[in-house]
């Protein structure tokens, strides 16, 4: 916090500094990576000029936490802004990386044509720029978004081409992405417990080679595959994971929300297991995740009543 307020006010007395300005870059990717959350000088980086040489960076920092928060809209807000600046400036790679994670944010809006499209570009852009790195990127985010427009074939078919970007075979990182991709596609086609052999594989190989950013993506999605299947416990054990790497963010504390709930309500305490809900629902609405807190309250509350009506029939 201390970093974060003098970064604040070198940015309010030196606002034409690049040097200043790629500090608060570099800061904003810290706190994505390590506790995303906003940042105080966030209005400041939207009232740069356009004109000036690190504004683009910074929105795309600035955005980067609003996803990881749930704020999808206000992600995909900067990002627009973002990609608008780097397409005047002509930086094709970093065109490429807007494009990749404007596909990540459309889908997860449920706006799939438009992130098929988008990472279809950035997938362009990176083969001419011959960039394995960025091809890999932007082919997970073209199997995400088809997975999401039900086209699970070429999702499979996009997932299976991260594995020949490398002449020397691919990377762990690949691979990692490659499996993680491959539950997700497994998912939607039924198949959950292949889906869940394939985030294990992917969690192994992240936690072998210390594939931190990894890692907690593939956690995230293993425990919400396996609540999703009313593997509660297992899920249990996934969640302590993440609290033991550190990671410290709101959808992190959702899926320890619903097991706690979970655990509520098999001892009778609907009362707490809805007080429980409704601060969590109250955290996403204040962080301006109004998507994902609509959502959270009709699930959770749903999740409550089958389980007290569950241990009514029991009893």
């Amino acid at each position: 916090m201390n970093v974060e307020h003098l970064l604040n006010v070198f940015a309010s007395t030196d606002s034409k500094s690049n040097d200043v300005w790629d500090a608060c870059a570099d800061f904003m990717w810290h706190i994505d990576r390590h506790k995303p959350r906003l940042v105080i000088f966030g209005s400041k980086v939207e009232g740069l000029p356009d004109y000036h040489p690190s504004k683009p960076r910074c929105l795309v920092e600035l955005s980067k936490p609003l996803f990881s928060v749930g704020n999808l809209r206000e992600n995909k807000r900067l990002l627009v802004h973002a990609l608008d600046l780097w397409k005047e400036r002509g930086v094709d790679h970093q065109i490429a990386g807007t494009l990749t994670n404007l596909s990540r944010a459309n889908n997860a809006l449920g706006l799939h044509k438009e992130g098929i499209l988008q990472a279809n570009e950035a997938q362009e852009i990176y083969e001419r720029l011959d960039n394995p790195a960025g091809q890999v990127d932007s082919l997970r985010a073209l199997a995400l978004a088809l997975v999401g427009g039900g086209q699970v074939d070429a999702a499979e078919e996009a997932a299976s081409r991260i594995l020949d970007l490398s002449s020397e075979g691919p990377s762990q990182s690949q691979l990692c992405q490659h499996y993680h991709t491959l539950g997700h596609i497994r998912t939607a086609g039924g198949d959950t417990g292949a889906a869940i052999r394939h985030h294990e594989k992917a969690l192994e190989i992240a936690s072998s080679f210390n594939l931190r950013d990894e890692r907690a993506t593939v956690l995230h999605c293993l425990v919400v595959t396996l609540l999703e299947n009313g593997r509660f416990d297992d899920a249990r054990i996934h969640v302590e994971y993440l609290k033991s790497d550190g990671i410290n963010n709101p959808i992190s504390l959702a899926l320890a929300v619903v097991i706690q709930i979970h655990d509520l309500c098999q001892q009778g305490r609907s009362e707490e297991a809805k007080s429980e809900a409704s601060r969590l629902v109250g955290l996403f609405e204040r962080i301006g995740a109004s998507e994902i807190s609509a959502d959270l309250s009709e699930d959770l509350f749903r999740m409550i009543e089958e389980g007290m009506n569950t241990l009514a029939t029991d009893t």
